[in-house]
């Protein structure tokens, strides 16, 4: 899912594939205006055509308030985490961003969405439920990841030195930055270097989402975003994982819009 199933942030871990699996959009009135908000990683039915991965938007003026492609976590607690969707449609003082803040609440069902404001492009949304509360997996391995009923261990993943189609350099490590940059912070996990004497953070850990997990459990998919700015907005990277009992070559792809891909064939 584009929205992960759990997103681990810090020490925090919360459950949001109820949230994931009901229905495919949410339609929420405020301010005058009629938002539609999805979590399948299809865009709503007001955003159709304007932006493929739209987790908000605006109806019926067909604006995109934000995109799964650019979703972080933000401010994780016990009472709950905020999801950012930012790289919506230009408008204002910039692009259009989502604030959506999970509560935690067992009493509800995680169907309570609400509208809280509209400053400068910068729409919140509150959603109360189970889903904002922490939960925890005991026994499992401090770098699991768990999509789907699946558990990965990452623990033991390498670092890779990645050369993309540019011919640019890139340092992989999932476990946070260790090429001596002090530009690429120690939660980085892919640091671009063009040239030598340039550092570019492509990615964070804090910020990790499941983006896809396949039915085989052969294939999971990770996003990091939260990398220095460019043209599009934070650089974001893309890790997919193939299962195979050895090691295999990475393969490193620039996708041209501050997104970069890193594909992994390992027993992780």
């Amino acid at each position: 899912y584009p929205v992960p199933e759990i997103s681990r942030s810090g020490a925090l871990t919360y459950d949001i594939s109820s949230i994931v699996n009901n229905g495919p959009y949410r339609n929420i009135v405020g301010n005058s205006q009629n938002y539609s908000m999805s979590f399948d990683g299809t865009p709503p039915p007001a955003c159709a055509g304007i932006d493929s991965l739209a987790a908000v938007c605006h109806f019926p003026n067909a604006k995109s308030c934000g995109s799964h492609e650019w979703m972080k976590v933000e401010s994780p607690s016990a009472a709950g985490f905020v999801l950012l969707f930012s790289g919506g449609s230009a408008g204002c003082s910039g692009r259009r961003q989502s604030k959506v803040f999970l509560k935690c609440d067992p009493t509800q069902l995680g169907n309570v969405f609400l509208f809280v404001s509209d400053v400068s492009c910068v729409y919140t949304f509150d959603i109360f439920g189970p889903q904002g509360c922490p939960i925890s997996y005991d026994g499992l391995p401090s770098e699991a990841v768990v999509a789907n009923g699946y558990v990965f261990d990452l623990t033991n993943l390498p670092s890779y030195d990645l050369i993309d189609n540019y011919g640019r350099t890139h340092h992989f490590n999932y476990m946070g930055n260790d090429a001596g940059s002090a530009n690429c912070g120690a939660q980085s996990v892919l640091c671009q270097f063009v040239p030598a004497s340039t550092y570019n953070d492509a990615g964070n850990r804090n910020m990790i989402g499941v983006r896809q997990k396949n039915s085989t459990s052969t294939k999971l998919a990770l996003t990091f975003g939260g990398g220095l700015a460019c043209n599009e907005g934070p650089r974001t990277t893309i890790l997919s994982l193939y299962c195979h009992v050895y090691e295999l070559p990475t393969v490193m792809v620039d996708r041209d819009n501050c997104r970069y891909e890193v594909s992994v064939t390992h027993p992780a």
